[in-house]
């Protein structure tokens, strides 16, 4: 673990850094390549400008000699030093030479662009200026076009390229400290992640995180804590769920044993009633162990439903007729609302026989004569509804959405005479099976009603 932590820290490190060295790196190379670019051109200007000078100087002097190339001596012998003007006065036509260093030799061309004098090695990288006198070119003076102007954009580059070289390390070295720093901050909610669900794979399921903002890390944490939130409800409801069972078969197991010990010890001698006390013990274990299969097979996606078009209001006319007779004796007044139709599903037929049988024995058990006991089909718009509601005593509405949980019971310690707690948990698991959904809440006579709605058959 800590070498992942490490290996995080230093990917983001990495990451932030590198980002960064390109930023500087190329934000220097930029402004040296366009520093140096204008180095050059100011260069090359400036000679320009200089020569131009220069060429005027010489028409003004040709003027007066008619000689070329004396004039051109006389511009040489008399030119001024560089920043005063040529006769040292304010006010000379000749200005201020540019700063800079001194400009590169000249050629003296003739009228055809011949050289009078040295001639220079390369004539085609020449920059050229006009003489003129009296309005007629005499001559051209010529200079290297990249001559020392390329050397000092060298130099120049070069120094600037030692500054630019400093500047870059320092601000690499201050992005690395925030770098690590920012990265620190970052990876410091993914190490608490990390530790956490190590937390919940060693099933600890009180691990929360911190959440320090709203993003996408903020959102995550939060997420993780609801997630162990829910795992923990859960472990808790498999412990109770796995304590539940093991009561429910502890119950007629130990009934049995009794039994049997009375009648091994000579207490109860073995007739049909202590036979019929065992077979009834063991007829509910059956039922228990066949209800927590059936369970496990529709939560598990293993219920096999062989679906077929049903009439639903016709199934439930006839569990009624069947469980009248049983809620007449308890005082029950058993109704069958059924709103128009046809109520047609396509589902298993056994199945759906479980899910009414479940609901009518959970009224049963759990109403309280007498009053009436109603099941309703009607049409519920997208889906069909199956309602079975009684008139009390109700439930705790606080106790209404776990009325579903399996083994759940409103009264924890009413086991005598009541069933394992598994009905409503089987009668969701099918429905949900058949692509349907379960809901319950307090009838209109102020007792329970649990609604099943069924997916519509469709018309072909």
């Amino acid at each position: 673990m800590p070498a992942m932590r490490a290996t995080l820290f230093v990917k983001l490190f990495l990451m932030q850094l590198l980002a960064a060295a390109v930023l500087v790196a190329g934000a220097i190379g930029v402004l040296s390549l366009y520093t140096g670019q204008n180095f050059a051109d100011y260069l090359r200007a400036r000679d320009a400008e200089i020569y131009r000078e220069v060429a005027e100087e010489i028409g003004r002097r040709y003027a007066a000699t008619a000689d070329l190339q004396a004039a051109a001596e006389g511009v040489r012998a008399l030119r001024p030093p560089r920043g005063k003007s040529r006769d040292g006065r304010p006010g000379s036509r000749r200005r201020e030479r540019p700063p800079g260093p001194p400009p590169p030799p000249a050629f003296l061309l003739d009228a055809a662009g011949q050289p009078l004098g040295a001639a220079p090695s390369d004539p085609q990288g020449l920059e050229r200026a006009a003489i003129k006198s009296g309005g007629k070119v005499v001559g051209f003076i010529a200079w290297p076009r990249n001559g020392l102007a390329q050397d000092m954009d060298a130099a120049f580059t070069l120094r600037q390229g030692r500054a630019y070289l400093l500047i870059s390390c320092a601000a690499i070295l201050l992005a690395a400290l925030f770098a690590a720093l920012l990265a620190r901050r970052a990876a410091r909610p993914i190490r608490e992640l990390s530790a956490a669900s190590a937390a919940l794979a060693r099933r600890d399921f009180t691990a929360r995180v911190s959440v320090t903002g709203t993003d996408e890390i903020g959102r995550l944490a939060g997420d993780f804590n609801r997630l162990a939130e829910a795992l923990q409800g859960y472990d808790l409801r498999q412990r109770q769920w796995l304590a539940d069972v093991a009561h429910e078969l502890r119950n007629p197991l130990a009934i049995l044993r009794a039994q049997i010990d009375a009648v091994l010890d000579g207490v109860r001698a073995p007739d049909d009633q202590a036979l019929g006390t065992l077979a009834g013990e063991v007829a509910r274990l059956e039922a228990i162990v066949a209800q927590l299969h059936l369970l496990s097979l529709a939560e598990s996606g293993g219920l096999n439903l062989q679906a077929v078009d049903l009439d639903l209001a016709g199934l439930v006319a006839d569990a009624v007729a069947r469980y009248a007779p049983r809620f007449a004796a308890a005082g029950f007044d058993l109704r069958c609302a059924v709103d128009g139709g046809p109520y047609v599903i396509s589902a298993d037929q056994q199945r759906i026989e479980a899910v009414l049988a479940n609901l009518l024995e959970n009224a049963l058990r759990y109403a309280t004569p007498p009053g009436p006991v109603t099941v309703r089909v009607a049409d519920a718009g997208d889906t069909l509804l199956l309602a079975v509601a009684d008139g009390g005593p109700g439930v705790p509405v606080d106790a209404l959405p776990r009325l579903f949980d399996r083994l759940f019971r409103v009264d924890p310690s009413r086991r005598a005479g009541g069933g394992a707690g598994l009905g409503l948990a089987i009668v969701r698991s099918i429905v949900v099976a058949h692509g349907g959904f379960v809901r319950a809440q307090r009838s209109a006579a102020g007792g329970l009603e649990v609604q099943c709605h069924w997916p519509k058959v469709r018309p072909a």
